[in-house]
This record gives structure tokens, C-alpha cells and sequence, in this order.
């Protein structure tokens, strides 16, 4: 069985990290969903991006998915999407 550092390592090969400012040029720009993976107990003590969703990472494939009742509709195939947690873990997990 995998370890959650085996598991993050692979995560972090083949998700893209972003550094603050790009990411800020990103969310002025309006091209991009920015989704907070956190959950809201996390969001509720700091705060989270202007404008983001929030869909915590054990939800995102419903979330993602239009076949499902949950499904978000900001969610579009052809905007960028750019996930965001505390340090980056999450983010990339849940990108990958």
C-alpha cells in the first residue's frame, strides 16, 4: 500500500504549481475558476479567495461531473481551473 508522501510525490509530478502572483493575474483576469478544496472548517477560520468555490476535495468528482445532481455548473471544460488549499497538498491531490 501507497503512503499519503508516495501519493503526494506522484501528485506533485503531474500537477502544475502556480506561484501567488500568477495567480492573481489569473483571478483579475475573470479566465479562470478558482475552487478552494479545503473544508469549511478551514474556510471558516481563514478566509478563502474572493469570488472561489468551495467544494471540498471528497466531493470535486461529483461536483465535476454533469451527469450528477451535484454537478456545479461554474464547472465548464473550457475555462481553467485552478485548485487551492493551505500549502498545496490538497490542490495537488485533488488535481491529479
Amino acid at each position: 500500500m501507497k503512503t499519503s508522501s508516495e501519493y503526494l510525490k506522484e501528485a506533485n509530478v503531474v500537477v502544475e504549481k502556480i506561484d501567488v502572483e500568477f495567480g492573481i493575474a489569473r483571478h483579475k483576469s475573470g479566465d479562470a475558476v478558482f475552487i478552494d478544496v479545503r473544508d469549511s472548517a478551514d474556510i471558516a477560520t481563514t478566509g478563502t479567495i474572493s469570488g472561489s468555490l468551495q467544494i471540498p476535495r471528497g466531493f470535486i468528482e461529483f461536483a465535476a461531473d454533469e451527469s450528477t445532481s451535484f454537478h456545479n455548473k461554474s464547472l465548464s471544460k473550457d475555462k481553467e481551473i485552478i485548485l487551492v488549499c493551505g500549502a498545496g497538498g490538497m490542490a495537488a491531490l485533488t488535481g491529479k
